[in-house]
């Protein structure tokens, strides 16, 4: 299905274009980041352990 949006683009390349820049970000955030273990997590200090407990509690109400 073409959807002309001002008589240039179609919608499905507005769409294309979107996911092109989607997965851009995501692979940004990967190469920004690190792989850890299960025992790093536990070497971590009691408040940031509470904290993930908590945001874990939390999340199915944000």
């Amino acid at each position: 299905m073409e959807l002309l949006v001002d008589g240039e683009a179609t919608f499905d390349s507005i769409l294309e274009g979107f996911a092109t820049q989607m997965e851009a970000m995501f692979e940004q955030d990967f190469d920004h980041s690190e792989p850890i273990d299960a025992d790093s997590l536990e070497d971590r200090p009691i408040w940031w352990r509470l904290g993930v407990k908590l945001s874990r509690l939390a999340s199915p109400v944000l």
